[in-house]
């Protein structure tokens, strides 16, 4: 893999850990359904005001979310711990599953193929709500 591609990859991770724009998290979102090797991800996106953030989200818990993390970052899954909280049935990353600051809303995307901003947008439109948080 590319410098430039491991990068970009983890320059995105930051809007894991922080709220980030919507531009920011559009783009971060676009590199992330690029980045995964199964071509076949769930991702995780909340809103907090006019803030976003986003994960990886895996049905299976902690060990498949080490594991897709780490084939993101383009490293062994040995190197990496991992905070992480379930949402629903999917398992995100979290780093401080004990101090959840909670969402205004949250919605899970499923990217088949590499996803353009527009597209991101797109799919936020249509699946995460504007104004009222979503019930679980």
């Amino acid at each position: 893999m590319s410098d430039h591609i491991n990068d970009l990859r983890r320059a995105s991770v930051e809007s894991i850990r922080k709220w980030v724009s919507r531009e920011e998290i559009l783009t971060d979102l676009s590199i992330a359904s690029a980045g995964f090797e199964s071509r076949h991800e769930y991702l995780y996106v909340e809103r907090k005001g006019q803030r976003y953030r986003w994960s990886p989200a895996h049905r299976g818990g902690a060990y498949p979310l080490l594991r897709i993390a780490a084939r993101y970052l383009d490293v062994s899954h040995h190197q990496l711990i991992l905070g992480f909280r379930t949402v629903g049935d999917y398992a995100i990353i979290c780093e401080k599953p004990n101090e959840i600051e909670q969402p205004d809303a949250w919605c899970i995307i499923d990217t088949e193929v590499p996803c353009t901003p527009e597209e991101i947008e797109n799919l936020l439109t249509h699946n995460l709500p504007d104004r009222s948080p979503r019930q679980d």
